[in-house]
């Protein structure tokens, strides 16, 4: 059962950035590079990277988590960054598009004590590293994304209640996309959202290395009697605004004949339980619609590599199917690089990028996944399973630097 409660939550002070947001916000580290990191940082002198940081190098040194320490630190005295006066949830509104289409995704913003569960797995280096983090600054720059079950729609009503006549506390805008925060800071109403969450199935939807992380710091504070939780933005799995895209795998081949030794090795990993078919032109402009979706006990992929493309069919689930096909790429991968480079693989979610990357020859191939419903990912978590690590991609990811959290123990 997840438990939710208030924070005081940290953000910047509109008087000292501007009113407008967008520019000192980011992505969580997991999408930026440092090509990315630099533009951002370009963008404002105090732009959260600067704290979240990005996706780390092998090695990274320890001046890349005492450099974000001393810029929390100095932020806050500084008074660019201000503590809300009064333990508050929040609602966090995220207006998007994608192809064309405009979603609106709402969000309850407070810390996750627990009960809620994984879905993915996880890897050992991300979850390092955001340990250093943590450790060197005590404090969580972005949430976690969940879900919950709302069937009878009251945590909803709640909210849109709650929101009626009240003016965001903050705001922000990043192109297309237009967020909004409220602050909730009764304790009436603040008691009751808790309440009607506390009896709900929830689970991770991303952020699992972060919310893993943040666990695990607090166990190493022994002795410490707070119970900070983690920072979270939990979203109905109801929501008309809550988009979950598959994570396509692009191989960038680096010597002849890896992308199609690869799209073999993957059909042939699948052994009886599979069949590969030849399938349409990929440079048909409707091929990306017309891909087949998946069940529980059957799994379909798309490989496509110069002008043509097959459908690999499995009767599995897509749990066993991905894990079994990312086994592969992984071998033929190895067994090429033993003659020299030979390729790499992308985790990519924008189809038609990708396949352009094929047919116009800066790929060698890319191997189209189905996404998963919401229904198998709720069920599975649930029941103590975990789907092979880049299977989802809920877009767009919460961003960092809108509401962070001292994790702090009190003195």
């Amino acid at each position: 059962m997840p438990e939710l409660m208030p924070l005081r939550g940290i953000h910047f002070d509109p008087e000292r950035v501007g009113r407008d947001l967008g520019a000192v916000l980011s992505p969580p580290y997991d999408v930026v590079d440092d090509d990315h990191a630099i533009l951002l940082e370009e963008k404002h002198p105090y732009n959260s990277v600067r704290l979240e940081l990005c996706v780390p190098p092998a090695d990274p040194a320890p001046a890349r988590y005492e450099n974000a320490a001393a810029m929390w630190s100095s932020w806050r005295n500084e008074g660019v960054l201000v503590q809300d006066p009064a333990p508050s949830l929040y609602v966090y509104r995220h207006s998007f598009q994608h192809e064309g289409r405009r979603f609106v995704r709402t969000a309850i913003v407070g810390r996750l004590g627990g009960g809620v569960a994984p879905h993915e797995e996880t890897m050992a280096a991300p979850k390092e590293d955001r340990r250093r983090l943590l450790r060197a600054c005590a404090a969580q720059f972005s949430p976690i994304l969940a879900l919950y079950e709302d069937p009878g729609g009251r945590v909803k009503s709640r909210v849109e209640a709650e929101l009626k006549g009240r003016t965001a506390a903050l705001s922000a805008s990043l192109g297309d996309e237009e967020i909004s925060l409220w602050r909730l800071d009764d304790e009436p109403t603040v008691a009751g959202l808790a309440a009607d969450i506390a009896p709900l199935r929830a689970v991770i939807a991303d952020g699992h290395h972060r919310y893993q992380s943040v666990r695990q710091y607090l166990e190493e504070r022994s002795g410490s009697d707070d119970r900070p939780g983690v920072l979270a933005a939990l979203v109905a799995t109801s929501d008309p605004g809550l988009l979950v895209l598959p994570t396509h795998r692009l191989i960038r081949a680096r010597s002849e004949g890896i992308d199609l030794r690869i799209i073999d090795a993957v059909a042939n990993s699948l052994g009886g339980r599979g069949e590969i078919i030849p399938l349409v032109d990929p440079s048909r402009p409707d091929f990306p619609r017309s891909l087949p979706k998946s069940g529980e006990s059957e799994t379909t992929f798309v490989a496509v590599s110069g002008g043509r493309s097959w459908l690999i069919r499995c009767e599995c689930g897509i749990a066993g199917a991905l894990e079994t096909m990312d086994g592969a790429i992984g071998i033929a991968l190895e067994i090429g690089a033993s003659s020299g480079p030979s390729g790499m693989i992308e985790y990519v979610q924008d189809t038609g990028w990708a396949m352009e990357e094929v047919l116009d020859g800066r790929a060698g191939a890319v191997i189209l996944v189905p996404p998963v419903s919401l229904d198998e990912i709720i069920s599975k978590a649930c029941q103590g399973k975990r789907f092979p690590r880049k299977t989802t991609y809920f877009y767009p990811k919460a961003p960092a630097g809108l509401l962070m959290l001292d994790l702090e123990p009190p003195r």
